[in-house]
């Protein structure tokens, strides 16, 4: 199965490069920008700055179809989010992203139900 931007499955790392466009930000200048501890054998994953973030955003607003929902959402406003995030991914797509689930049921994760 091919993820979507920004997911992954596994126990990896994920980091992201510090580059003169992070430059600003103490932790990723310094390399402190992922604070948990190495995992041996398991190889670390790089990805883009704020994948996550867009990821959320594209999804999301396939999803609800409402941009001032999803820029207070993310804190940007409705403009931003028409421009970088409407229509990027299919309706398919979205739904395959937000059912994304561990493989396995453990006794430590809480499923959270809207109500």
């Amino acid at each position: 199965m091919e993820l979507p931007l920004g997911c992954s499955y596994g126990q990896g790392r994920y980091t992201y490069e510090a580059d003169a466009s992070t430059a600003h930000e103490p932790e990723a200048a310094a390399g402190a920008g992922d604070l948990r501890p190495a995992r041996v054998g398991v190889p670390e994953e790089k990805y883009k700055r704020n994948a996550l973030r867009h990821s959320f955003g594209s999804y999301r607003m396939e999803t609800v179809k409402n941009a001032g929902q999803v820029a207070l959402e993310m804190g940007n406003s409705a403009a931003i989010v028409m421009k970088h995030y409407f229509d990027i991914v299919e309706a398919r797509a979205a739904r395959e992203y937000w059912n994304i689930r561990p493989a396995k049921k453990r006794s430590n994760i809480v499923e959270m139900v809207a109500s």
